[in-house]
């Protein structure tokens, strides 16, 4: 929980290792369904051993990286 707050530490939370298996254009198609669910200021957990999708977080300009898999989206 956020302090002060009974909202939920995180927004989203990602855990598909079966996203692997399928083509980038299908996990990338996943995954930008998902993120727009997480508002502005928000936190994003994303275990997925798939490389596209940490590295496409990671490039976006949009998630901070702030632990392994832990990312907050800039507000």
């Amino acid at each position: 929980m956020r302090e002060g707050s009974r909202q939920p530490l995180f927004d989203l939370v990602i855990c598909d290792h079966v996203l692997q298996y399928f083509t980038v254009d299908i996990q990338m198609g996943f995954l930008k369904g998902l993120l727009s669910g997480v508002k502005p200021d928000g936190f994003l957990y994303v275990s997925s051993p798939s490389k596209e999708i940490e590295t496409t977080l990671r490039n976006s300009g949009n998630y901070e990286v702030l632990a392994k898999h832990f990312y907050h989206r800039k507000g």
